[in-house]
């Protein structure tokens, strides 16, 4: 964005922006006018993030990156000038080989040069590095990170740990309660830990947020504002894109910008967060521009005057401007020439107080207190500020469109959904813009692709002049008057027969006691017939060499290996890890160019992220909005979170898997599925979730925890199965015992059974003996 208008009523040579603080009525048209200019006066001092001089410079590099630089800076490296009073060269129409030449040799071969031909390997650079981040796409999560919500989320995971510690009591409980028992989902309390981490816990804000991000992203197309972004930092380390509403969807949007159009306050930070203005610069069509109410009331011939100062700007001439303006086919016509106009955002301040809060002062005012800031001049008059306890001060944001160079303010307010920060009491502006410091990739090219296309011109030229290829030098005193056999032979005949049969005749000369013909170094050999190097091969070698060179110092700076560079290792089916991995240590250029895009995708999705819960809380239209995108329950949900205080979001810009990485899980969840570790319904939904890039993260610890769940079934039936074994080991060593003891038993029964008979016998055999023995005593009757 040149500077188009620069302001020439200037105050001690700065102009001083208006006073913020100061009730609505007093924000007129004029004081939006004030402001306007003072950020374009920033502008043009170089006092924001582009200085003029970056934005030539990146209008230079952009034609270097599409091999469209102006051929005519290597005409006078190439060619030096005669005199003027010498010979010209006629017939281009650019006049540009209307140069005078010092010599006719060197227009005899420069004159072969094709100078508007350029040789380019610039966009396949930019386009190399554009594909190695082709595939590298980001997933944003939202984190509520608000007291109440940590609160929140720790509550939902202690139940679950008490449920599981106490899972028998309860089920007891219920069975006591005729409740059906349940059965717990976790095994140990990793798994409740894993199951936080999948986001488990997440609430439905959460959850919903996170859906309308990438529905953002989606409906925004994010792939293409990522592809210019980086572009343009490889071009001149700056990019910038926006936040916008739909004012008729009432969504939110984001939109890419032209960083060379878009001005913000200079600051130290890379991001411009602490930028208190921006601006970038708008065309809008004479038709366009009268849709706005201040130019309502405008008559034919002053929208006609204000056309008439753009002319040069729409690239007409006055006579292209009378004939359209007179003509009776075009009498409207100007109406679609474009006005360059400013959209510029501020922060300021909103004062809710009562229109008496200024008093006008009559007579004198001292110069103290003007410095004090309680007295005020507006359009000739003072006012005394009076300080009044309902007077409240709020931070605002002030849009308002400037028509560069007039005094035509339009479109001027407050923008109502500025994305405001509660916890941080911050707001921020709607351009997000991001800068690297230094030379950017591109500048650093411009000289190696200037020594390209030098040595593809010297190439033209050395083809152009270059002799034959195969040359003869003859020692033609060597090959006089040779007599063969008895026939005096011609030198052509000499001649022919040594280049063709390879035989050479020739007489030998004496010259300083050596023998031969004298060669071109001064020096003699026996060789009267030389040849000599000729054509362009040696031109070749060298533009061979330059080109290499150049190509291998531009891989090197841009951060591309050269097996990238030259063999297109980069492929569709490749990851970015395997380009890591090729491109070694050249990668840290890269990763300072991603970070930016990374940087403005965050900064984008953060002011979404408060903008979002804020359009739908005011919407009241179930045909606009974001009704149908997600199910109602997060609508409600982000409404309260909405309330007061709001929810804080934690945004992480987080990378998607690869398509290595992809694979990987995908073969992974094949693997769980085969051994009953996951249901079909579970790798069904894997699939979905590594389709549709959902973060790595969450897939590995859905996979980690059915694992677990896994390893704890499989141990418990491990546990399970070698308890019964050594149930059945009891089982039988008791029964084998029983036996034992039965066996036992038996033998002492029978043993117990004999001393009982022998004893019986013994016992039988003693009263046996007693009665005979008394029988023997008894007297004879």
């Amino acid at each position: 964005m040149a500077a188009i208008y620069k302001n020439k009523e200037k105050k001690l040579g700065i102009l001083l922006q208006p006073l913020q603080d100061l009730p609505d009525s007093q924000k007129d048209q004029e004081w939006y006018k004030d402001n306007t200019t003072y950020f374009y006066d920033k502008y043009t001092r170089g006092e924001c993030g582009l200085t003029e001089s970056e934005i030539a410079e990146i209008g230079v590099n952009r034609t270097y990156a599409k091999g469209q630089q102006s051929w005519k800076q290597y005409i006078p490296i190439l060619i030096e000038t005669l005199e003027p009073e010498s010979a010209t060269v006629a017939g281009d129409d650019d006049s540009i080989f209307n140069q005078q030449l010092n010599n006719i040799t060197a227009r005899e071969g420069w004159m072969n040069i094709n100078f508007k031909e350029i040789l380019s390997v610039a966009p396949k650079f930019v386009h190399k590095i554009l594909g190695i981040f082709k595939d590298q796409n980001h997933e944003v999560t939202a984190e509520a990170i608000d007291r109440n919500s940590r609160q929140e989320k720790k509550q939902k995971k202690n139940i679950e740990i008490l449920k599981f510690r106490n899972q028998d009591k309860i089920n007891e409980l219920n069975q006591k309660l005729g409740i059906r028992p349940e059965e717990s989902r976790f095994e140990t309390v990793q798994q409740i830990d894993i199951y936080e981490q999948m986001g488990g816990f997440k609430p439905l804000y959460e959850t919903g947020l996170e859906m309308l991000l990438r529905h953002t992203s989606n409906i925004s197309d994010i792939e293409s504002i990522k592809e210019k972004i980086i572009e343009d930092l490889i071009i001149g380390n700056y990019a910038a894109a926006m936040n916008y509403t739909d004012d008729v969807l009432q969504i939110e949007k984001y939109q890419y910008t032209d960083p060379v159009k878009v001005a913000i306050e200079y600051s130290d930070e890379d991001d411009f967060k602490k930028s208190r203005f921006a601006f970038y610069q708008v065309d809008l069509t004479v038709e366009e521009l009268m849709m706005f109410p201040e130019f309502a009331d405008w008559t034919e011939e002053k929208i006609r005057a204000l056309a008439l100062q753009y002319i040069e700007y729409n690239g007409y001439k006055q006579s292209e401007w009378d004939a359209m303006i007179y003509s009776e086919s075009s009498t409207l016509g100007y109406r679609r020439f474009r006005i360059p106009c400013t959209l510029n955002f501020w922060k300021g301040i909103k004062r809710k107080d009562n229109e008496d809060d200024y008093v006008e002062i009559k007579g004198k005012v001292r110069k103290s207190e003007i410095e004090s800031e309680k007295i005020i001049e507006r359009k000739g008059k003072t006012y005394k500020r009076i300080d009044k306890k309902e007077i409240v001060k709020i931070q605002a944001v002030h849009k308002a469109y400037w028509i560069i160079g007039t005094n035509h303010v339009f479109g001027c307010g407050y923008l109502n959904d500025a994305p405001f920060n509660y916890y941080e009491k911050d707001l921020s502006l709607p351009i997000s813009a991001y800068k690297i410091k230094g030379r950017s990739i591109m500048s650093l090219w411009r000289p190696l692709l200037d020594n390209i296309q030098i040595t593809f011109l010297k190439l033209q030229n050395d083809i152009a002049i270059s002799g034959p290829s195969n040359k003869l030098a003859i020692d033609y005193n060597a090959i006089q008057e040779i007599t063969y056999g008895n026939r005096r032979m011609k030198e052509d005949e000499i001649i022919a027969l040594g280049t063709q049969r390879g035989i050479i005749l020739y007489k030998g000369a004496t010259t300083h006691g050596q023998m031969g013909a004298l060669n071109e170094g001064g020096h003699f050999n026996q060789d009267p017939i030389k040849e000599l190097r000729g054509g362009y091969g040696a031109a070749v070698t060298d533009a061979v060499v330059s080109f290499e060179m150049n190509f291998n110092l531009m891989s090197e700076i841009g951060g591309i290996d050269r097996v990238s560079a030259i063999a297109g290792f980069q492929q569709k089916d490749k990851s970015a890890t395997e380009v890591k991995i090729a491109s070694a240590g050249t990668t840290d250029t890269l990763k300072i160019i991603y970070s930016g895009w990374v940087n403005i995708y965050k900064n984008l999705s953060e002011n979404a992220s408060l903008k979002i819960p804020l359009l739908i809380y005011f919407n009241k239209d179930e045909n606009i909005g974001y009704y149908g995108v997600v199910d109602d329950i997060y609508l409600d949900a982000l409404k309260e979170a909405y309330g007061f205080p709001p929810k804080k979001f934690g945004i992480v810009v987080e990378p998607s898997p690869t398509y290595e990485e992809r694979m990987m899980l995908l073969n992974s969840a094949k693997e769980a599925l085969a051994a009953n570790t996951i249901p079909m319904s579970d790798y069904t939904m894997i699939t979905h979730m590594l389709l549709t890039m959902e973060s790595l993260k969450k897939v590995m610890a859905y996979l980690a925890f059915k694992e677990a769940q896994k390893k704890e079934k499989d141990d418990k039936s491990q546990k399970d199965i070698v308890l019964a074994q050594k149930e059945g080991e009891i089982a039988v060593m008791n029964a084998k015992l029983k036996e034992i003891e039965a066996e036992r038993k038996a033998e002492a029964d029978a043993e117990i059974r004999v001393v009982r008979a022998k004893g019986e016998e013994e016992r039988k055999t003693l009263t046996l003996k007693i009665g005979l023995e008394n029988k023997v005593t008894e007297p004879v009757s």
